[in-house]
């Protein structure tokens, strides 16, 4: 994501559902990155079916909670190991 203002996974899942707030949308408009990652999660939840969408999309968001944990955790690990 490029810049405060661009929608989080969580966000986007929302936005998926049409239950984001319209102001948050209005962000889509002007941000290529954020339209990219929507359509990332569309094509993700299309490909799980049509009886499964929020499944998917809520497996990648714990996929991507669990990689950003890790590299806090190599972080973290990293700084006691250099102390």
């Amino acid at each position: 994501m490029n810049n405060k203002d661009c929608l989080t996974e969580q966000e986007l899942t929302l936005h998926y559902y049409g239950e984001l707030d319209a102001s948050r949308c209005r962000h889509l408009v002007d941000c290529q990155d954020c339209t990219e990652q929507l359509e990332a999660l569309q094509e993700l939840a299309e490909a799980a079916g049509d009886q499964h969408p929020r499944l998917a999309l809520d497996v990648l968001y714990l996929v991507l909670l669990g990689i950003a944990a890790f590299y806090a955790a190599v972080k973290f690990m990293k700084r006691r190991l250099i102390k």
